[in-house]
């Protein structure tokens, strides 16, 4: 292919239209000092590029963003750095460079572009920038475009206001349907959440999680719990996420179907679909209560595996992650969480290591003490004690099933109780080898 002539760049200020430029506020000289910033490719084009000559101020949503790569004046239209104007509206971005494309994802919403092609897609319908193609700057390694036809794509209205020293652009996200389509994704409070999603998406959407715990299924879970009516466990492996589990009150899943689904109803969304398990209550008309999404379930000998390499931490995070499930339960059915007990929980711990190894299952050690008697014992002035046992569950979140199953266990987790110890314990050579005790009980006032 003949090289061609490199364009001629004409400085110019910037015109009325849907643009925006990541350089707030910035003074004119520094501008002027930026021009000639780079070459950018795109089919066999080679352009020229020169910074804006007039700070734009950028508004998502109403909140003002900076973007991490400049922007570029381009035959006087203004190219913008795909990766980070999408970044600032939220959307996860990835990069193929074999095939040179750019995808950005929000929502249920997903653009293409591919470098040096007027065509892109959205949600793989084909349309076309009538005025532009889709550049590579090849220092940065980043694909710019006219960044109004993703924005478009993702939902979002612009308004642009043109002001004497500094230009405006709004992008507002436009109300879009809150209702699942796809088989791989969970709603909680209005954010969604797919398999394959990037790490940073899930920060974004749903910002810092209370803590990240290690697991048995090779993904750590990023667990969120400010709110339990919105409780969430998000696995997360490479930098995506891999898995999902929520007992949440306020959970939506495909077809809008949520808290107190049909097995029908389910059947009928998830028809053909093998990665989410869902759990229904057979002591509540048989409702749905939880589910649980995993991109690639373990077998039970490699998930023990890798539980054996680190035992004492993983028990003392199935311990947090139980009380974490016991209240967004309980928050099901709006009743008031229960507060985590230091000396409940040593007691708890002390009872699942005796049952263990000395090989028994019972509300009853063998010396006739129950549940009133340990709390006693263990430094607690209580009026009231409920004590749930599970055994042979490798995890919280496996035996809530099991209690949940059980009328009595049920009714446990839901009792008018105000502090909750919950302790764990692995015996390899005992009949069940796991155990795991919740110690409930309300102080006397």
């Amino acid at each position: 292919m003949k090289s061609m002539k490199r364009l001629q760049i004409l400085k110019r200020s910037i015109a009325a239209g849907l643009i925006f430029c990541t350089l707030l506020f910035i003074p004119s000289s520094v501008l002027a000092s930026a021009s000639a910033a780079g070459t950018m490719t795109g089919g066999g084009l080679v352009y020229e590029s020169t910074l804006s000559a007039k700070p734009v101020r950028l508004l998502v949503n109403g909140t003002e963003a900076v973007l991490t790569d400049p922007v570029r004046n381009i035959n006087g239209r203004i190219y913008y750095p795909f990766r980070s104007c999408l970044e600032s509206m939220g959307a996860a971005v990835d990069w193929q460079a074999s095939t040179r494309k750019a995808t950005g994802t929000l929502g249920e919403k997903t653009v293409e572009f591919t470098v040096g092609s007027k065509e892109y897609k959205i949600d793989g319908l084909t349309h076309t920038m009538p005025d532009a193609i889709a550049l590579l700057d090849v220092t940065l390694n980043r694909v710019y475009l006219p960044i109004r036809y993703a924005a478009e794509a993702l939902g979002f209205e612009t308004l642009w206001e043109q002001g004497a020293q500094t230009d405006t652009i709004s992008l507002t996200r436009t109300a879009v349907s809150t209702v699942l389509s796809r088989t791989d994704a969970i709603q909680i409070d209005g954010r969604i959440l797919r398999l394959g999603d990037a790490k940073a998406q899930v920060l974004r959407n749903f910002g810092q999680p209370t803590r990240v715990d290690p697991s048995a299924y090779n993904l750590q879970w990023y667990v969120y719990n400010q709110n339990y009516e919105n409780f969430i466990m998000i696995g997360i492996a490479e930098d995506q996420v891999a898995g999902f589990f929520s007992n949440a009150k306020n959970f939506k899943l495909k077809n809008d179907l949520g808290q107190g689904a049909s097995t029908t109803e389910i059947g009928s969304a998830y028809s053909g679909s093998n990665i989410m398990e869902f759990w229904f209550d057979p002591n509540d008309n048989n409702g749905l209560y939880a589910v649980w999404c995993m991109k690639e379930k373990l077998t039970e000998n490699q998930a023990e595996e890798i539980f054996l390499k680190n035992p004492d931490l993983l028990l003392r995070t199935y311990e947090r992650e139980c009380l974490d499930i016991t209240n967004a339960f309980r928050a099901r059915y709006n009743q008031p969480a229960v507060e985590y007990s230091a000396l409940a929980t040593r007691i708890a711990q002390n009872y699942t290591k005796d049952m263990a190894l000395r090989d028994y299952f019972s509300h009853t050690n063998p010396e006739g003490d129950g549940p009133l008697d340990r709390i006693l014992a263990g430094g607690l002035d209580v009026q009231k004690v409920t004590e749930n046992l599970a055994a042979g569950y490798p995890d919280a979140i496996q035996v809530l099933k099991g209690w949940v199953d059980s009328a009595s266990h049920r009714q446990g987790m839901l009792e008018s109780n105000e502090y909750l110890g919950v302790g764990a314990y692995y015996y390899a050579d005992s009949k069940y080898e796991y155990y795991m005790a919740q110690e409930f009980y309300t102080r006397w006032n």
